[in-house]
């Protein structure tokens, strides 16, 4: 099986259900808010400003297949990085930035066919690079095509990233998810600015909102092989976390479910997962957690951490997946 498909497959909603809090809080900044009190959450930008952030994916993975009265069981390990600097080029009256988004480095596994990371290849250590095999070198140099490219965005004062350009048919086929911008070789705008949306954004109320009030917010996403998936993710102040000053830490909760089953893989779709060809699916179930880390001072995420749990069952096996995605800032 190919890495790359293999890899396609990590892309199973951890970023579709991702839901980082890019917000800035109206709350007086030098304390967690008190119940009662309400803010806008609102992302804020100057022209000129920049954030750099590091973002890594692990993938943890169980699958047990039964075939010909065998049962196979396997597990696999794997784990990417990208440094991101974003950079506001222009910001309007209304808040809304034009942004310039930098991939600025990587990391990346090298894998055996069961997708167990055997090292790694670190853009920043040409040495490691040029001491792999040809072939390991080409396709670490496809995934680092990326970097240096400039990719144009938008984003609203509610955090969500948006693209203009019109994507090739092609990205119909992969999932929008970080796991894509990771392990994968993209370098069209419309791809990578979807998939690190998913990210960065998609969770904020559009209404000012209290300090002991949940928000939530519900959508559907294609899942190749699978089918479409209905997400619920709720989020709330965690009032009972450490009080750090000017620090607000959001708790988030995600459900899925499949509403729209396929009736089989496509075997050409080069984002279905392998352990899914030539079976058919009897189930399928995600839930998720993670908490995100604001520093009302500085109006930025200081940090976010997510597992997403997926059990995918079918007619002949079943695979069970942690998704755990870290997105931690560099520059302030």
């Amino acid at each position: 099986m190919s890495n790359q498909r293999f890899l396609a497959t990590l892309a199973i909603l951890a970023a579709v259900f991702a839901s980082l809090m890019i917000v800035a809080y109206k709350w007086p900044q030098s304390r967690t808010p008190d119940v009662g009190e309400t803010a806008s959450l609102r992302w804020k930008w100057t022209a000129g400003q920049k954030r750099r952030y590091r973002l890594e994916v692990q993938v943890d993975r169980t699958a047990e297949l039964k075939q010909r009265g065998q049962t196979f069981a396997w597990t696999a390990t794997a784990t990417g990085s990208q440094v991101w600097l974003l950079r506001a080029k222009s910001v309007s009256q209304d808040g809304a930035a034009e942004l310039e988004m930098i991939c600025e480095s990587l990391r990346s596994p090298v894998m055996d066919d069961l997708g167990n990371a055997k090292f790694y290849l670190d853009s920043t250590r040409p040495e490691e690079v040029a001491a792999a095999s040809k072939g390991e070198q080409q396709n670490f140099r496809e995934k680092a095509s990326m970097i240096g490219k400039i990719f144009q965005a938008s984003m609203s004062t509610s955090g969500a990233l948006h693209s203009n350009e019109i994507a090739p048919a092609l990205s119909e086929k992969w999932s929008e998810t970080a796991e894509n911008v990771i392990f994968n070789t993209f370098t069209d705008t419309r791809i990578v600015v979807r998939s690190l949306d998913a990210v960065m954004a998609r969770c904020l109320p559009e209404e000012p909102i209290a300090a002991n009030q949940p928000w939530s917010r519900k959508g559907e996403r294609r899942k190749p092989g699978i089918g479409v998936i209905e997400f619920t993710a709720t989020y709330r102040i965690d009032r009972s976390a450490p009080r750090e000053l000017g620090i607000v830490r959001i708790a988030e909760s995600i459900v899925g479910s499949l509403i729209k089953p396929e009736s089989r893989p496509d075997d050409g779709d080069p984002n279905n997962d392998p352990f899914l060809l030539h079976q058919r699916l009897a189930g399928f179930e995600v839930t998720g957690s993670g908490e995100v880390t604001f520093d009302a001072n500085q109006g930025h995420v200081a940090k976010r951490t997510q597992a997403l749990r997926s059990k995918t069952t079918t007619t002949t096996g079943n695979e069970s997946k942690v998704v755990t995605s870290t997105l931690e800032i560099l520059e302030r």
